[in-house]
C-alpha cells in the first residue's frame, strides 16, 4: 500500500451551535451493540455531539450525566474535553512517519488515527513546513458533529431489516477460493525482491521473475496474458516497467468490463532503496487475492469481460494503475468498465476478535464522479460478505486514499477498496520483516484472507454474472 497524501472528504454533517464549546468526551465500543442502541446513545441525556467511528462511538457532553446512565457509558474510555473543531481524522498509511505524538488522541479502525489540529498558529505553520505528510487539507479531515464517519455495515442491514439471501450458485463460485492456496501464493511471491526498482528486464531480477510467474498462473488459467509497459520516475530518472494482464472475454457481454487489480511491488523503510523488499502482507497478499479470484471465477465462464490486473509502481506513487487507466481512456475503453475492485493488504489479522475487512470507496476527482454510485457498488460488496461470509465484519469508508483505486475513481469509475482491519497498524508494514510469518503470527493469515478474497469473488460473480449457466437462452 501506498503512503499517499490524498484523502477525498467524507460526508459531513452541519455543525451545530453546542459544538462550539469544549465537552468531556467518552469513547464507546460499539462491536456488539444493536443499531436501536447506538442510536439510543447518540440520543442520551447529556450528550452534545456524537462522532460515529466504525466500531467506536464518540459522545461528548457532560461526563457524570453520562456515566451515570448505562453500563456502557461507565465502561467508556474518557478522552478529555475536546471541542469538535480542533479534532481530525488522519490516514495513518499517508506520509513516510509517524504524526506528532502530542496531537494523536487515539487509533480509529487500525488505519486512522483521530487527532488534535494544532491550536497554535506558529506550530502549526513549523509542523506544516517539517512534516508535509502529515499536515494539509488533502490529508487530515476536519470533522462535524452528528457525523457517521465510518460505519459498521451490520447495522445498516439491522436499520433496513436486511434478510440475507444466498444464490446457489454464487456461494458454489465463492467457495472455490482456498485460503490455503492464497497463503501458498503469497509465500511465493515474497521469495522474490518485487522492488520496482530492480531492473523489468533482467531474468535475474525479482521483479522479472515475480511477474513471468504471475503470467503463468494467469496462462494456466486460459487467460489471454500480457504485460503492458509503462514509464516511471524512480531516483529521478524514467524507468520504463511492466504490468501484468489476464483477460476473459465475457461470452454474453463482451463490452462490459471488470477490472480485479492490486499490486505486485514491494518496498521497505526506505523507498529508495531495492533490497530486500518481501512485501507479504504489502502487497503480496492483495495480487495473490488477485490470482486467487481468477482461479475461483474464470471456470465458471462470465458473462461480462473480466481483467485481473497486477501492477508494479505502486509504492513510488500508483504508476502502473495510473497508466492502466490512463491506456482505457486513450483507447475509447474506460466507459465499458463498470467498477474496479482493489484488494492491498488482506492478510494480517489485528487480533482484535473476529475477522474484519475496511471496505472503502469515494467520489474522485473527476466531473463525472458519482458517490452515491459508488457507495451503492460499496455496498454491493459489502452485502456480498454478509450473505456469503457470514464471519467477516465489514466496516465501511468513503476515501481515496491511498491506493490502487485511485487513478480510476480519479477517471469517473466506481472502484471499491478492501484491505484489513487494522491496516498500516501492521507492525511489519514497509519494513524488511514483512513475511509471510510475521503476516500469519496469530495462524489465522490463510483465513482472513481467505474471508476477503472469498467476499470480493461473491460480489464479483453477482456483477458480472458468473453463475456456470453457460448454456443460457442465447446460447441453445
Amino acid at each position: 500500500m501506498r503512503r499517499f497524501p490524498a484523502l477525498a472528504g467524507l460526508l459531513l454533517a452541519a455543525a451545530s451551535s453546542s459544538a462550539l464549546a469544549a465537552g468531556q468526551t467518552l469513547l464507546l465500543d460499539i462491536r456488539s451493540t444493536s443499531h436501536a442502541q447506538v442510536e439510543a446513545y447518540k440520543r442520551a441525556k447529556g450528550v452534545d455531539w456524537w462522532l460515529e467511528l466504525g466500531d467506536q462511538l464518540l459522545l461528548a457532553g457532560d461526563e457524570t450525566v453520562l456515566r451515570a446512565q448505562s453500563p456502557a457509558h461507565r465502561e467508556a474510555r474518557a478522552l478529555g474535553a475536546l471541542r469538535i473543531a480542533d479534532l481530525v481524522l488522519h490516514a495513518r498509511g499517508c506520509g513516510d512517519g509517524p504524526a506528532p505524538a502530542d496531537l494523536r488522541l487515539t487509533p480509529i479502525d487500525g488505519s486512522y488515527e483521530l487527532m488534535r489540529w494544532p491550536a497554535d498558529p506558529e506550530r502549526l505553520a513549523a509542523l506544516t513546513s517539517q512534516h508535509p505528510e502529515h499536515i494539509g487539507a488533502a490529508e487530515w479531515i476536519r470533522l462535524q458533529p452528528n457525523t457517521v464517519v465510518l460505519r459498521q455495515h451490520r447495522l445498516d442491514r439491522e436499520a433496513a431489516r436486511a434478510v440475507r439471501v444466498a444464490d446457489p450458485l454464487i456461494a458454489a463460485v465463492a467457495a472455490r477460493v482456498d485460503g490455503q492456496r492464497w497463503f501458498d501464493t503469497v509465500s511465493q511471491l515474497t521469495s522474490w525482491d518485487r522492488s520496482s526498482h530492480n531492473s523489468s528486464t533482467d531474468p535475474a531480477s525479482g521483479l522479472y521473475l515475480s511477474r513471468q510467474w504471475i503470467r503463468s498462473q494467469f496462462e494456466a488459467l486460459g487467460l489471454e496474458a500480457s504485460e503492458p509497459t509503462f514509464t516511471m520516475t524512480l531516483s529521478g530518472n524514467s524507468a520504463t516497467r511492466h504490468n501484468v494482464a489476464g483477460r476473459i472475454t465475457g461470452w454474453k457481454y463482451p463490452d462490459q468490463w471488470i477490472i480485479v487489480g492490486a499490486h505486485y511491488d514491494s518496498r521497505q523503510e526506505n523507498a529508495a532503496l531495492p533490497t530486500p523488499t518481501p512485501g507479504a502482507d504489502d502487497n503480496a497478499s492483495g495480487c495473490a487475492g488477485v490470482i486467487e479470484a481468477a482461479r475461483a471465477l474464470v471456470p465458471s465462464q462470465p458473462e461480462k469481460t473480466m481483467i485481473f490486473m497486477c501492477y508494479a509502481g505502486e509504492e513510488q506513487g500508483l504508476w502502473g494503475s495510473t497508466a492502466h487507466a490512463a491506456d482505457l481512456a486513450t483507447s475509447g475503453d474506460l466507459a465499458k468498465v463498470e467498477v474496479m475492485a482493489n484488494m492491498d493488504m488482506i492478510g494480517w489479522d489485528n487480533g482484535a476478535g473476529g475477522f474484519g475487512v475496511t471496505l472503502s470507496t469515494a467520489t474522485g476527482t473527476s466531473p463525472g464522479g458519482n458517490l452515491a454510485a459508488n457507495v451503492a457498488m460499496r455496498d454491493r460488496f459489502a452485502d456480498a460478505a454478509a450473505n456469503y461470509v457470514p464471519s467477516l465484519s465489514v466496516v465501511k469508508a468513503t476515501n481515496a486514499c491511498c491506493s490502487d483505486q485511485q487513478p480510476y475513481l480519479n477517471r469517473g469509475v466506481r472502484a471499491v477498496f478492501s484491505i484489513h482491519r487494522g491496516g498500516t497498524a501492521y507492525p511489519h508494514y514497509h519494513k524488511t520483516t514483512d513475511l509471510p510469518a510475521n503476516m500469519n503470527n496469530l495462524g489465522t493469515s490463510p483465513t482472513l484472507g481467505g474471508h476477503i478474497v472469498r467476499m470480493n469473488v461473491a460480489a464479483l460473480a453477482e456483477i458480472a454474472g458468473v453463475t456456470d449457466r453457460i448454456f443460457a437462452d442465447d446460447l441453445e
